[in-house]
């Protein structure tokens, strides 16, 4: 269903050396606030995939049956012209392979979430990016809606929800 991250993972690396960042937005505190005029720019013809990160699927109805498919859901908010989400890219896949065994488990699944992209479920939801939403059981509560690059924090939540995921499982 989905595509090779490392060939997409490439190309985003490419796109976002070749543009021009001299008309990104004001970054602070590591976010950067979203300009909505950004989020009607074209498509790229690529998807960003690699068996620890996806992006997110075209239909809307899909992420949600994966919503239902899947405990713990994470979904990276974030935009080309984005230095901050620049920085957050290797760390989120770190991450991401830090939770392998929840992910090969089908425990978790991580979605990275261009904003930027006609097709982004994400992108009326942010007023900065990076944005990190982390999904339970198919619910989103404000406490797992995480702006900037906390990845110590981001983690916390995943565990947290893993073990929750145990507990009610157990009961």
């Amino acid at each position: 269903m989905y595509g090779s991250f490392d060939n997409a993972y490439g190309k985003i690396k490419e796109q976002e050396e070749q543009r021009d960042t001299s008309s990104s937005p004001q970054c602070r505190n590591g976010v950067c606030p979203v300009q909505r005029s950004s989020l009607s720019q074209q498509p790229s013809n690529h998807k960003e995939n690699i068996p620890l990160i996806y992006a997110i699927p075209e239909e809307k109805e899909t992420f949600m049956d994966i919503l239902k498919h899947y405990p713990i859901v994470v979904v990276k908010a974030w935009a080309s012209w984005c230095q901050p989400c620049k920085i957050a890219s290797p760390k989120y896949q770190e991450m991401g392979q830090h939770f392998y065994p929840l992910l090969e488990k089908k425990q978790l699944v991580l979605f990275a979430d261009n904003i930027d992209q006609p097709n982004s479920i994400h992108a009326g939801l942010v007023s900065v990016v990076p944005t990190f939403f982390v999904y339970f059981l198919g619910n989103l509560k404000e406490e797992h809606v995480l702006t900037g690059i906390d990845f110590e924090k981001l983690s916390n939540i995943i565990h947290q929800c893993y073990q929750n995921l145990f507990q009610e499982r157990s009961s």
